[in-house]
């Protein structure tokens, strides 16, 4: 596991510019030591879609949504000189023999590789680099707030939601929450959505992917702030959708807690020290498969007709509106042209844009249940 993919769902926030992208690192090694550990406890839980009968699941089937015990792990994250080391220790023995779910007791990954171990401490893998991994060659300034998020909860809602704007993706808005919709290909759409609650002590954040209109993933991370203003995080939930033998969907979802969180500096000075209460997770058992209701991808966009136009626009909104509406038209420079409050109900809005000179247009909608944008050009 490289330095990359352990950010994964931090790397939303380098949408909202709230962390420093990991790009190849120009260092100059200083004697900075740290050390990140925390233990997490993982779960798998099944589910097929709600229209399916459980009880009509083919044997082959079950065997697919059999569940797992839980996987509990030890990981901690050591940096010396600037070049971070990464182990994993499992502490569930083998339940069987040939058991290759807990066969491993430990893993290594630095610069060199990654390197396994049995629970008896045996070396039984290992995969060597050529060269040095420079994925693992950390700037001094990440070392500082490696493991925790500084300033992540310094974000205003405003912030995000106008640089969401500025990149030209669209964004809904209600109360403390965002939810940005991002367009890869014609075929694949992902969600990002942004939830700041309890006057910022906690975030959420998720990301749903969807590939010809099918929810394949979702990805969801829980962080709060703790004493100090450090923020870790507490929750991770990653989903899975896929098909049984059957051809019957069905979702896979691994939630992993954490149970301590603790970062240490240079001669052991403890710069976070966490615990969470424990969870009993010794025994689980699931007699049962969960059933679970297929998602679509949102549409959030207000649809502008005709687009370009010149004399009047009609607005169609995503849900119909019942409440006072704020109405604004600014030009790409944000120079405003149009701003004033009206009354809507229902889903459409028309708009008289004969005195507007010719060029590109920005229109804000903003009322109780939200602010949607989007542009149109004036001919």
């Amino acid at each position: 596991m490289t330095k990359k993919v352990q950010i994964t769902m931090i790397g939303l926030g380098l949408l909202l510019g709230t962390l420093v992208a990991f790009g190849q690192p120009t260092v100059t090694l200083t004697s900075v030591q740290k050390e990140v550990s925390y233990k997490t406890s993982t779960v798998k839980i099944f589910a097929v879609d709600c229209g399916v009968v459980v009880d009509s699941l083919s044997p082959l089937d079950w065997v697919y949504l059999q569940a797992k015990p839980p996987l509990i792990r030890f990981s901690k994250f050591s940096i010396k000189n600037n070049w971070l080391t990464i182990t994993y220790s499992y502490p569930q023995m083998p339940r069987y023999e040939r058991d290759y779910e807990f066969e491993t007791g430990m893993s290594v990954t630095d610069k060199w590789g990654t390197r396994l171990y049995y629970h008896n401490g045996e070396e039984y893998y290992k995969q060597e680099n050529e060269e040095e991994n420079k994925d693992y060659l950390l700037e001094t300034e990440e070392i500082e707030n490696y493991g925790f998020y500084n300033g992540l909860f310094d974000v205003s809602v405003d912030a995000v939601y106008n640089q969401f704007q500025m990149q030209g993706i669209p964004v809904y808005r209600w109360g403390q929450k965002l939810l940005a919709i991002q367009t890869l290909t014609e075929d694949d759409t992902t969600e990002l959505r942004l939830e700041l609650e309890m006057d910022f002590n906690q975030l959420y954040l998720e990301r749903r992917t969807f590939k010809n209109n099918v929810h394949v993933f979702t990805e969801h991370a829980e962080y709060q702030k703790i004493a100090g203003g450090k923020i870790i995080p507490t929750q991770r939930k990653r989903v899975h959708y896929s098909e049984l033998p059957s051809e019957t969907p069905y979702q896979i979802t691994e939630i992993e807690t954490y149970l301590s969180y603790q970062v240490t500096k240079d001669n052991g000075r403890v710069l976070v020290d966490w615990q969470e209460i424990p969870q009993e997770t010794s025994e689980f058992e699931q007699d049962t498969i969960e059933q679970y209701q297929p998602t679509v991808p949102a549409s959030l966009t207000v649809q502008v007709i005709p687009n370009p136009a010149h004399e009047d626009i009609r607005l169609i909104f995503p849900v119909p509106i019942n409440a006072t509406m704020e109405v604004k038209i600014t030009d790409i420079m944000g120079v405003v042209f149009t701003d004033y409050t009206k009354y809507i109900t229902g889903n459409e809005l028309f708009i008289n844009i004969q005195n507007l000179p010719a060029g590109m247009y920005y229109i804000t909608c903003v009322c109780s249940d939200g602010t949607v944008t989007a542009h149109f050009m004036k001919n």
